[in-house]
């Protein structure tokens, strides 16, 4: 597959993202603000592009991401990794990044599902929320669909895709979210152990 990856430094404000949200490439934001972080939607109730309560975050989906994190004096440091054999027309600084095949791994992402039944206050609509004793709030939302959400014996994973430079190193991006199951993932150990020997 054909990446890249592109950067800018030192913006006043995020660069021109409108071709990307046209065709579709971001699905999910990661927002990190001075006291809080969130996961969302794209096109929910956050406003992703607020400067002063998103300090840093990620805009992110299957084609691509696009992740920034503000300085000290208010200035932008952005990248944006792309499935595509060029960037995005605005980005000046780039080069090609090798994905590797089978290139996506799951991070196990904290807490289970709140059952509506069982606890009517934290979850009444049964949504995609999510308890962790180790993580003191009330609840945790994941933006997975509410019916994939309550898959008994599965747990929230976000999947990462890498990718490889020859004098930069590796790189890795967010692709997406979805459940996975303790069987799923020891048939995909299995799999690869009789691959290598």
């Amino acid at each position: 597959m054909s990446s890249v990856i592109a950067f800018a430094r030192r913006l006043s404000q995020h660069p021109d993202l409108s071709a990307l949200f046209a065709s579709g490439v971001f699905r999910y934001a990661w927002l990190e603000g001075v006291t809080e972080a969130r996961l969302a939607h794209i096109g929910g109730a956050v406003d992703w592009s607020d400067g002063k309560a998103w300090t840093a975050g990620r805009l992110f989906g299957e084609k691509g991401e696009y992740r920034w994190e503000t300085d000290s004096s208010g200035k932008i440091h952005a990248v944006v990794i792309m499935d595509t054999e060029t960037p995005p027309v605005s980005w000046n600084e780039w080069f090609p990044l090798e994905c590797e095949e089978n290139a996506d791994s799951d991070l196990i992402l904290w807490g289970e599902w709140i059952d509506p039944f069982r606890d009517p206050v934290a979850n009444p609509n049964g949504g995609p929320f999510f308890y962790a004793r180790e993580i003191p709030i009330k609840c945790i939302f994941y933006p997975l669909d509410p019916d994939e959400a309550r898959q008994d014996g599965q747990t929230p994973r976000l999947t990462i895709r890498r990718y490889r430079h020859k004098t930069e190193g590796e790189f890795i991006r967010c692709v997406g979210f979805r459940m996975k199951g303790e069987e799923e993932e020891r048939t995909k150990r299995e799999g690869q152990q009789e691959g290598e020997s």
